[in-house]
């Protein structure tokens, strides 16, 4: 491993540094606002968007299409991953941004299936699978454009906002579907009201377009050209000849943490409705209420990783979710508002602690001159199969086996698996060199 002394980089409180969380953030935002907004939307948009007979099939289909959407992503993980690493980061982001913001805005102004017939479905598979696709190069390059402005130090805390602006817009799709189910009937959401949390994405995007183009490019990277003279050549063939290590290293340090946040998140709240019996509004509440309480706890993990090291904080939020999930969903089938705000306060701690290690990993395992493909082809990997396919895998073992204790099972195994990933395999990067390779 290389022990190249890394360069000064912008301090925090540094106008560029700033600048570049602003434009990072907002897109990760709007990304993770959509997919909450779709997630927590989705009991409502199964009977418009499919044939009604069966309403657990319509369910099914309705999470099948946004696990689709997840599945797109390491394509544009690899696709976009490309752009940043031959024409920048900014770029890239700039690109995906704008993206993000045209075909979430189609969704909302769909037809249903009562006027459309079968097209409507389709045009909805269409534009989830294209909305993946731009999200594939979207979260990765933010948090490389984040930490490649941070100070070596930092990078902890630094990434630590990429996540915030993940769950602030979780939060946000949630607290809109709290907003919408709550104030409109069930004709208002059915014919328009649904509509709407798609169509202000719009406006959000435009907003980080903006930002993106207006903030510097990375000074790693464009240290990275003036040490080299030129960029990689090939960024994908590189990749899947030199990272694969690091790639399947990062996978299987992720694949719990991906698991369990999305089936608390995203799952947790359709079970207690659907299964439980829980009041909507209060189901919805009580996410909203624990990841409120998560945004207030990241900046501090960020710090903590940053002082203690990557490796046992990744160890401590590992053991927890093998242990939690049981615990956790047994109190949460209680059917009450308490229950439910306890069993996702619960899990609101490894959450934070996990989130604090696994984003900053996404560019400290992956040299300059590939980090963008490879992260992307990593990150997306186990996040798009593993953690966007948790809401299926979770209303599928349910429905087959009768108890929400094997979505727990599931759980508990993908992070049993990262734990002992970690334990074997990784080696701690709080100090490593960015450039460098470390697999």
């Amino acid at each position: 491993m290389s022990t190249r002394t890394e360069p000064a980089t912008p301090a925090v409180g540094n106008r560029p540094s700033r600048r570049a969380v602003l434009a990072s953030g907002i897109g990760n935002f709007v990304e993770q606002y959509d997919f909450g907004v779709y997630g927590y939307l989705a009991p409502i948009l199964a009977p418009l968007f499919f044939p009604d007979e069966n309403p657990v099939a319509g369910l099914l289909a309705t999470y099948g299409i946004y696990a689709i959407s997840f599945i797109m992503r390491p394509v544009g993980g690899a696709l976009f991953g490309v752009i940043g690493d031959r024409l920048g980061r900014r770029a890239m982001l700039s690109l995906t941004v704008l993206l993000i913001g045209v075909f979430t805005g189609l969704i909302g102004v769909l037809p249903t299936y009562a006027s459309a017939g079968i097209a409507a479905p389709i045009l909805l598979l269409v534009l989830r699978m294209l909305q993946g696709l731009a999200a594939g190069g979207e979260y990765s390059g933010a948090v490389g454009f984040m930490v490649e402005h941070a100070p070596p130090h930092r990078r902890g805390f630094f990434a630590s906002f990429a996540s915030l602006g993940v769950y602030l817009g979780l939060m946000s799709g949630a607290a809109t579907a709290t907003v919408l189910t709550a104030t409109l009937t069930d004709e208002q959401l059915a014919t328009w009201g649904w509509r709407l949390p798609f169509l202000i994405a719009i406006p959000l995007c435009a907003l980080g377009l903006v930002l993106r183009l207006a903030v510097e490019e990375s000074p790693e990277f464009e240290r990275f050209k003036r040490e080299q003279g030129a960029v990689e050549a090939s960024p994908l063939r590189t990749t899947l000849r030199t990272q694969w290590r690091a790639i399947l290293l990062y996978i299987g340090m992720t694949v719990g943490g991906s698991v369990s946040s999305y089936s608390v998140i995203t799952y947790l709240p359709q079970h207690l409705i659907n299964d439980v019996g829980l009041d909507s509004d209060a189901a919805f509440a009580t996410s909203v209420i624990a990841m409120g309480v998560l945004l207030v706890t990241l900046p501090f993990t960020g710090l903590l990783v940053d002082r203690v090291g990557r490796k046992p904080v990744h160890l401590t939020a590992a053991a927890i979710y093998v242990v939690l999930p049981a615990v956790a969903y047994t109190i949460a089938d209680d059917g009450t508002f308490a229950s439910a705000l306890t069993a996702q306060l619960l899990f609101m701690i490894p959450v934070s602690l996990n989130s604090a290690v696994v984003t900053v990993l996404i560019p400290e395992l992956f040299p300059t001159r590939v980090r963008a493909t490879a992260s992307g082809i990593g990150f997306n990997v186990s996040y798009g199969l593993f953690g966007g396919t948790a809401p299926l895998v979770g209303t599928a073992l349910v429905a087959a086996t009768g108890t929400v204790l094997s979505v727990a099972a599931y759980a508990s195994v993908a992070a049993l698996i990262s734990l002992l990933v970690c334990v074997f395999f990784f080696r701690e990067t709080r100090d490593t060199d960015l450039a460098a390779d470390k697999v």
